[in-house]
């Protein structure tokens, strides 16, 4: 796997330690410069599986989270992530 698939585009400084083990599914989300990334990993090996592109600066913290409160009951199975950045925009994201 090239390192282009793992990281859509360069580290920053402002990436150091936004990362964060999924409780379920064996998921990992990072980030890479303004972009955060799930990733899978499956016996040693890691895919990517969706790549979030809503932050216009490097993203600085990546956090799992148990589910919402207001997420609707449909929704009830979906990862859900926070991730914020250098311009305290901050995105809440789901995978299902």
């Amino acid at each position: 796997m090239s390192a282009f698939t793992l990281f859509p585009s360069e580290l920053t400084a402002a990436n150091r330690g936004a990362v964060d083990w999924g409780s379920e599914a064996q998921l990992l989300a990072y980030a890479a410069h303004a972009y955060v990334v799930l990733a899978q990993v499956d016996r040693g090996t890691l895919s990517r599986v969706q790549t979030l592109d809503a932050h216009a600066a490097p993203v600085t913290r990546v956090q799992w989270c148990a589910a919402l409160d207001f997420a609707p009951s449909s929704a009830a199975n979906v990862a859900v992530y926070l991730s914020l950045d250098l311009s305290i925009s901050l995105c809440i994201s789901g995978r299902s």
